[in-house]
């Protein structure tokens, strides 16, 4: 559905429909029985490199694709399109810094719904600090909010180019320091003031060309919603890669080797201690050996008939050694593949 996820903010609850969908066929769902998830399908919507196979998570990417429609307004003011809704919605304002009625049309309500993400993206670069609000705007490229902490006593100074020594164009370190905490006069003594005095520009931050993409605000998007959830590892980085699940993909094996590998990795096997866990069963024991309760770990590797396996396999292949694939923990096969 990406041309009307384009136009149009789908409902939550038809975002719901179309996950379920791609879920149960994933499962293997069939007239109507559905099967057993084992995986939460937040893990599935984590690109590939930080843990996930990179589903959609459709209600973001429809935000996404909503925010470049936003990003047009801002990027192309005087096409048509832009001047019509600006003379219908902010005839006023600009489109960052207004507020909205409450009864819109649909089309201005899904990029309402796009500007909410692309807010949080979007960042004035510096030329002359005219149209640059100091407190309100986001400015300061930083990793988290892009926009100044509080100033740490009374201050009037309004606009950034009141920040900025016309003659030598540079920064008044002495005002920074006495209105900004520290973190944020580092962060702003960074940034390059041009010679020549230019118009300040809106560019986004999460792109190198300062051009929106679709791709990156999809990602600031999952990124943010983890922070929500209260994730901890996330961050409003986009890029919160780990390098052990870029060398897992790239393994020569296999597509469907490297799919077991992950569902291996996050428990998402169908042994009998994720179904004594469900309370699928009551008995976890496995049935292949007797012998101990049917972990991943012990089904693939502690297992007699798995190490009665590896030792028929060394003989034609250079395998690790038996101590090198003992259980160091849930991330223990990833940990083997680093």
């Amino acid at each position: 559905p990406t041309y009307i996820m384009s136009v149009f903010q789908l409902s939550a609850a038809t975002c719901e429909e179309l996950e379920r969908g791609i879920r149960n066929f994933w499962w293997g769902a069939q007239k109507g029985q559905r099967k057993t998830h084992w995986i939460a399908w937040e893990k599935f919507t984590r690109s590939k490199d930080r843990g996930g196979l990179g589903f959609r998570d459709l209600q973001t990417f429809n935000q996404a694709l909503l925010a470049r429609q936003a990003w047009r307004i801002l990027a192309f003011p005087d096409s048509l399109c832009a001047r019509l809704l600006k003379a219908r919605y902010f005839p006023n304002g600009d489109l960052l810094d207004t507020a909205f009625p409450a009864s819109v049309s649909p089309t201005w309500k899904a990029i309402m719904f796009g500007l909410e993400l692309l807010k949080k993206g979007v960042i004035w670069r510096v030329g002359n600090g005219k149209q640059i609000k100091i407190w309100r705007h986001a400015w300061i490229p930083k990793p988290h909010s892009l926009r100044p902490g509080r100033s740490t006593r009374s201050c009037r100074l309004k606009w950034v180019h009141q920040l900025i020594d016309e003659d030598s164009r540079s920064w008044k370190e002495d005002l920074l320091r006495r209105f900004f905490h520290q973190f944020d006069v580092d962060e702003i003594l960074k940034l390059h003031i041009p010679w020549r005095e230019e118009e300040d520009t809106i560019a986004w931050h999460y792109e190198k060309t300062g051009t929106f993409t679709v791709r990156s605000a999809y990602h600031l998007g999952t990124s943010l919603k983890e922070l929500d959830a209260g994730h901890s590892s996330s961050s409003a980085n986009p890029d919160g890669a780990r390098p052990a699940w870029k060398k897992l993909w790239k393994l020569p094996i296999p597509h469907k080797v490297r799919i077991f590998a992950w569902k291996l990795i996050h428990g998402g096997l169908a042994t009998k201690s994720n179904k004594k866990k469900r309370g699928i069963t009551h008995n976890g024991v496995y049935d292949l050996c007797g012998s101990a309760e049917e972990s991943e770990h012990h089904a693939v590797i502690m297992c007699n008939h798995a190490l009665a396996l590896r030792e028929a396999m060394r003989e034609c292949w250079d395998l690790p050694l038996e101590d090198e694939l003992s259980f160091s923990g849930p991330e223990w096969m990833l940990q083997l593949i680093d």
